[in-house]
């Protein structure tokens, strides 16, 4: 069996069991065409106030995102709906598909007590939002990211592979 027919299996025993909560809201970042190369998230947000990240920077992906989900529309989607995309070819698809996958991840920790991303805590596990002076590391250059806590004066440290 393939790793993705195990998330998709492991997702519907979870949705058999419990219910989970639907997709309320989707966050895309700006389409931008710039030369260098810039990683971008979108975030999913649940019913039950849950946030989760996806990469959304796959070749192709966050235009095709922007054109199955237009800005200023509501959604109401199931989550097991968008996890079964994982086996879609289209790369967008699957991204969106492992953004429903970390909700479905969130909320199940949410439940089990765990410290999970939440909409009102800003997304960094809860600790608040990062203020000038503090230092943040990461793994892997994310512009977007970084020009963000850089316009804060917010310190970073970051481990990248590549150096270009």
């Amino acid at each position: 069996m393939s790793i993705v027919a195990e998330y998709i299996k492991l997702a519907e025993t979870v949705a058999s069991q419990i219910e989970l909560p639907k997709v309320s809201r989707l966050y895309l970042p700006d389409l931008e065409e710039t030369p260098e190369i810039r990683d971008e998230f979108g975030l999913l947000f649940l019913e039950s106030g849950t946030v989760a990240p996806f990469y959304a920077s796959l070749p192709g992906a966050l235009g095709s995102l922007w054109e199955t989900f237009p800005a200023d529309t509501s959604i109401e989607l199931e989550l097991l709906d968008l996890i079964s995309l994982f086996t879609d070819r289209d790369l967008a698809n699957k991204a969106i598909a492992l953004g429903a996958f970390n909700a479905m991840s969130q909320f199940l920790m949410a439940r089990a007590g765990l410290l999970p991303l939440r909409e009102e805590a800003g997304v960094n596990m809860g600790s608040g939002k990062p203020r000038a002076g503090e230092r943040i590391g990461m793994v892997g250059y994310f512009c977007p990211l970084i020009d963000k806590l850089l316009a804060k004066d917010v310190e970073i440290l970051v481990l990248e592979r590549q150096p270009e």
